[in-house]
């Protein structure tokens, strides 16, 4: 539903890490082809996936399987892993399932999103030619196109982008941005008092942070701010054929790059990290410190203050592997991590079963 893939394309790579639902302890072997996402929850205690058997596509979690689909993506869980949502398609229509209760079908559907804390959810959709958003049980539209939500961390505050009169708007929790040329959704700190935006009007393309608006690139992605707000960053690129990336953090741009992963930043806005491709390798940069080569790598995770970082990486015929304060654990068939605001650490693994682990 975006105007833009390359956006989708980056918003879709950092969104199948992040978050998961509800799986502990060793479980049976899965008879799967290809694994889209591997998946921890950000509080360490629980995982999920989708996967590919045969023709078809399926969704675990804990110990249920759902399917199958003819696709499934964006599996998004809140902290805890108590609530989990995903979208799929059957028979060419669009669905979206939140803790198994199913919506739709529709003509097309956004990613759904869900808060932090698990008290919201939200997506946008297609039906019959209009455009329609919703949060939680309350419909918004109609609209000639929208963007699904962004919320902060537990859901009080929320803003999507929408297209009505053949201009883009961004509403933030009642407060209307506009007109403009295109739009894209917007994130927030954990409060919700910081937020930012892509916009495009008269010829120019933005990126708008708590009111200010900043120019000087050809397309950028929404950005991302510290849990306390302190910090954000963003990806942007110069060239008119969207071949050479930028990542902007604290003021200062790092880059050119051929692809990146947009930055993560510890709560306290003081480290951050991004993985880039350059020369067909992905390398990742933990503040001024960069890592690999790798064949594949994912989106870095912080404690709070930064004491404790990690990310999950792949080199071909080995296997997966977590990085974690200095030191390497695997390989592993497939592995996710996460790294709690207090500075715990798990690691889930696949290998002939399911197992989540804290490493001390």
């Amino acid at each position: 539903m975006k105007n833009s893939h390359i956006i989708s394309i980056i918003l879709i790579s950092v969104q199948i890490f992040l978050l998961s639902g509800t799986l502990n302890g060793k479980q049976s072997i899965l008879d799967y082809d290809s694994i889209k996402s591997f998946i921890l929850s950000a509080d360490g205690s629980s995982s999920g996936m989708m996967f590919k058997s045969g023709a078809d596509w399926y969704v675990k979690v804990a110990a249920q399987t759902y399917g199958p689909y003819e696709s499934a993506e964006g599996l998004v869980f809140s902290r805890d892993g108590g609530v989990f949502a995903y979208n799929y398609m059957i028979d060419g229509l669009s669905y979206v399932s939140v803790n198994e209760k199913i919506y739709g079908p529709f003509d097309e559907c956004g990613l759904v999103s869900v808060s932090s804390d698990g008290s919201y959810f939200g997506f946008s959709f297609a039906t019959n030619g209009k455009y329609f958003l919703r949060i939680n049980q309350k419909l918004y539209g109609t609209f000639q196109k929208a963007e699904s939500p962004g919320f902060n961390w537990d859901g009080s505050v929320s803003g999507f982008a929408y297209q009505s009169g053949g201009k883009w708007k961004v509403t933030l929790s009642g407060k209307t941005f506009g007109d403009f040329t295109v739009a894209a959704s917007p994130n927030f700190d954990h409060s919700g008092d910081h937020y930012g935006f892509y916009y495009s009007a008269k010829g120019s393309n933005y990126i708008a942070v708590d009111g200010q608006s900043f120019s000087g690139f050809q397309l950028a992605v929404s950005p991302v701010f510290s849990a306390d707000g302190s910090s954000y960053g963003y990806v942007y690129t110069k060239s008119s054929a969207w071949d050479s990336w930028y990542v902007r953090v604290n003021g200062k741009s790092y880059g050119p790059y051929e692809n990146i992963i947009p930055p993560v930043l510890s709560g306290n806005g003081l480290l951050f990290g991004f993985a880039y491709y350059k020369d067909k390798k992905w390398y990742m940069r933990i503040g001024e410190k960069a890592f690999g080569p790798f064949d594949e790598v994912m989106p870095p995770m912080f404690s709070s203050d930064g004491g404790s970082y990690g990310f999950v990486y792949f080199r071909a015929k080995k296997g997966y592997y977590a990085y974690i304060n200095g030191k390497s654990y695997g390989p592993y068939e497939q592995a996710a991590l996460s790294v709690t605001p207090e500075g715990r650490v798990f690691i889930a693994s696949l290998y002939s079963g399911i197992y989540i682990k804290e490493i001390k």
